[in-house]
Formats: C-alpha cells, sequence, structure tokens
C-alpha cells in the first residue's frame, strides 16, 4: 500500500525508532489508539516494519483514517508560457489549483514577514503606503544570487507549508479529482518528483516575450534575468511526462489539457 507524500512520510524510508512511527500514523487526537500502537510497535523489530505496513496495521487495528490520495499534477514552462491558463483548465475540469505565486504575495502582506524582508533589504522595497513593493523587491533579490537566496529562505518554507496544508485538505474534499500545483520553481524545490504527473507547457521564445509584454509583466531583460537563476527549460521537458503545445489558439490548449486530465483519471 503506498502512502501519500500529502501524509508527511518519504517513501521508501524505514522508520526511525518506535516512538518516532507510531507518533506519525496515529493522529495526536486519538491518544487511546496511539497507546496502543506504541504497546504494539514497542515489541515489533524496527526491520520487520517499514511504513506502510504499519500504516495499514494502524488502519485495521483502531481504524486510523487513511487520507485519501488525489493525483497531484505539477505545471512546467518558461515565463509567460501559459503555466496558469493551463492550470486554470484543470480547474474546470475538477481539479484543485495551488497557486504557489498567490502564496508568495499573501505572505507579503503579513507583518512578520514584511518586517524580515525590510530588514534584509532595506525600505526601498517598501512603497508609500507601507506595502511591500513586489517590483521593487524582484529588482532587489535578481540582482545577486545571495540576495535571491536570502528571499527563497524568507518565503520558500512558508510556501511549502501551505502548500502541504492545502495538498492535505483538498485530498479530503470528494469533489476534487486531482490537485495541480502552479509553481514557477516546482523542479527547483524538489517537488517535481512528488507529482504523479508533470506536465510541461511548450511556448516559443518570441509569442513568451509578446504575451509578457502584453500583460505588463516583465520586459525580456527581466524575464532573461528570472530565467537565469532557474533550471533550463531542456532539463524540465526532459522531467516532463507530457506537454502541452501553446503556440496556437486558446482551443488547442484547452483540448490537449482536457486529453491528458482525461488520461491521468483513467489510470488513477
Amino acid at each position: 500500500m503506498p502512502i501519500p507524500a500529502s501524509a508527511g512520510f518519504e517513501p521508501g524510508k524505514r522508520w526511525s525508532g518506535p516512538g518516532n512511527r507510531w507518533a506519525a500514523a496515529v493522529p495526536a487526537s486519538n491518544n487511546q489508539s496511539r497507546r496502543k500502537f506504541r504497546q504494539h510497535l514497542d515489541k515489533t523489530p524496527d526491520s520487520h516494519y517499514n511504513r506502510a505496513v504499519t500504516w495499514e496495521w494502524a488502519i485495521r487495528q483502531h481504524k486510523v483514517g487513511y487520507p485519501t490520495k488525489k493525483p497531484l499534477i505539477g505545471v512546467l514552462g518558461g515565463v509567460a508560457s501559459g503555466k496558469s491558463t493551463v492550470a486554470a483548465e484543470f480547474g474546470k475540469l475538477g481539479c484543485a489549483v495551488v497557486d504557489a505565486d498567490a502564496i508568495a504575495h499573501q505572505l507579503l502582506a503579513e507583518d512578520r514577514v514584511r518586517g524580515e524582508l525590510v530588514r534584509l533589504f532595506g525600505l526601498e522595497i517598501v512603497d508609500a503606503s507601507g506595502r511591500i513593493d513586489r517590483k521593487k523587491l524582484a529588482d532587489t533579490a535578481f540582482s545577486d544570487r545571495e540576495r535571491l537566496r536570502a528571499l527563497e529562505n524568507v518565503i520558500h518554507p512558508r510556501v511549502l507549508q501551505r502548500t502541504e496544508e492545502l495538498i492535505r485538505q483538498y485530498n479530503q474534499e470528494p469533489h476534487v479529482k486531482a490537485i495541480v500545483l502552479d509553481m514557477p520553481l516546482l523542479v527547483e524545490v524538489g517537488w517535481a518528483q512528488r507529482c504523479d504527473k508533470v506536465v510541461f507547457v511548450a511556448c516559443d521564445r518570441r509569442r513568451r516575450m509578446e504575451r509578457a509584454k502584453a500583460k505588463k509583466l516583465l520586459d525580456e531583460s527581466d524575464i532573461k534575468i528570472r530565467e537565469n537563476f532557474q533550471i533550463s527549460l531542456d532539463r524540465k521537458v526532459g522531467l516532463a511526462d507530457n506537454t502541452i503545445d501553446n503556440n496556437s489558439d486558446f482551443s488547442a490548449l484547452v483540448r490537449q489539457t482536457k486529453d491528458i486530465f482525461s488520461d491521468i483519471t483513467k489510470k488513477s
């Protein structure tokens, strides 16, 4: 029985000891089951039980709820390639979409995060109303690799924590057919390997630049700077299970997304 990543388990990793294994497998709210489970495990050699067997035992003996595992779909692509558009189309098909950029933007409004960033980068990243100016913050952070790393150390752990919370939440919602990660740095933070399917949105550079300009997102130099700090698109293509060609019209993108989703749900 495979253990879902959303439950906080690392596939293939064995328990490090009785205390860790019973605490991880039985919810804290179920104190009676925790006590019985600990007594059972303390009598069992570690080498005989991996996490899957232990979790299965917990379900059978104490009716510990097994988290429903929905397919996890990661979306990759270059800047302005249409990743969020593809994620939104998955959303229309019944998927829950985790938007990492939106989470990051929400974090910038938190007092604690704002304070940490001001200490790192100074008041020049704050606008007249006292809010973090995202463009000024990006210009400052992407000017130097160490500055970018400092920004990531503040934002990434919080984004990933919130993402974990949302995955757990969506796994429990019956109407959700799959969970989509719209996460620009999916590969860089090591989450691509957690996905059941990785979808790459292919779009040639000229079209991406035109779209970014039309939406007033970034200019070509800004995009080049950001992509220089990321894993190459060629490598991301190689990690993908499916590719969506976003060099034509919107209807083609919709059709390809539906085909991929149909294939994923048939196999899940």
